[in-house]
Parts: structure tokens; sequence; C-alpha cells
């Protein structure tokens, strides 16, 4: 029997850890970088790159003017997020309870006030 997640239909799929949607395409941490920026890594700590229109990779660099110690605290599971801020870890995994889920969704919708920008490696 499956497990009960309170995720809609088209939504379960993303969340689901066998498919690996969750940890290859979702932020998993953040790594702040010389210059102060902060690098969006997935799960397997590779940066969350996507396609432009010409089909070239581009990996996301988030530029965190505002990210103080109060909001690293916030998005950190452990710790005040120095040089890593881990979004979730498998004590807490998105897909493991709604409340779980709930927080990383929390954290997502924090990470989406900061000002992004592409850089081509």
């Amino acid at each position: 029997m499956a497990k009960e997640t309170g995720l809609p239909e088209q939504s379960r799929y993303v969340f689901e850890r066998q498919t690996g949607v969750l940890e290859t395409l979702l932020p998993y941490c953040l790594q702040r970088q010389k210059d102060g920026r902060w690098l969006v890594l997935n799960r397997n700590y590779q940066p969350i790159c996507h396609l432009n229109n010409d089909r070239t990779e581009v990996r996301t660099l988030f530029c965190l003017k505002g990210l103080g110690p109060k909001t690293r605290q916030k998005l950190c599971v452990h710790g005040s997020g120095g040089v890593i801020i881990h979004l979730y870890n498998g004590g807490c995994h998105p897909m493991d309870s709604r409340d779980n889920r709930d927080k990383y969704l929390k954290k997502l919708e924090i990470l989406a006030r900061f000002e992004t920008r592409e850089e081509r490696y």
C-alpha cells in the first residue's frame, strides 16, 4: 500500500525519492562563494542548471545580498549556515511527512524573494 503523502497526484512524482526529481532538480543546499554569492546545489552537490533558449547550459548563482544571520538560520536545517546552508537532510526529507514538505516549501518561498543571476560556465 502506498504511503499517504497528502499531495495531489500530479505533485507526488516530484517528491518521490525513487524518481530523483527532488534530489536532482530542486535545491538541497546553498554554498557561499568567495565573493559572497550563494551557489544553489542539488542533493548530489551539483549546481542546479537549465538550458537557455540557445540550448546552452546555464548555472544559476544566487545574489543574496540580504541573506543575514536570521534568514540563514530560517533556511538551514542545522547550525547557522555559515558556508553551506542545507535546506533538508535525511532526517527531515520533504517526502517523509507533510510537516517536512511544508517546511521545505516555506524555505523555497524565502529563496524566491532573492535576486538571481545566470552565469555561464
